[in-house]
């Protein structure tokens, strides 16, 4: 997948590719082009990491809104909870208070550093 990034600076949400079967894990790399010249290999920075689908209780998807985000946090469902918070900062009513926990979760797990930094589409 080629993405193209928005010319604002941000934290930037990619789904992943097809469906992840519930016990599968899925590797993935991340690369990116710091520079005009493709040729120079240093020009590009990589990271990599796994994401592993897991069967979430039956109750979890029929939870709403705030409830829905404490069954995921107390599931330990990192990339849910990050996707709830995300979905919830764009709604008007529930904004301030799903940022404020966005920048306690980030900072809790030592990201800090970009916690404040705006979601970008």
């Amino acid at each position: 997948m080629v993405v193209n990034l928005p010319a604002a600076p941000g934290i930037l949400a990619l789904k992943p590719n097809g469906q992840l079967q519930p016990g599968q894990d899925d590797r993935w790399t991340f690369t990116l082009r710091c520079g005009a010249d493709a040729d120079d290999p240093s020009a590009f920075i990589s990271v990599s990491g796994a994401i592993s689908r897991v069967q979430p209780a039956t109750n979890l998807a029929k939870k709403l809104g705030s409830d829905r985000l404490q069954a995921a946090v107390e599931a330990g469902l990192w990339y849910d909870t990050l996707a709830i918070l995300s979905e919830l900062q764009g709604n008007e009513a529930t904004a301030n208070l799903a940022r404020s926990e966005w920048v306690a979760l980030l900072s809790a797990v030592g990201l800090g550093s970009i916690a404040q930094a705006p979601l970008v589409q």
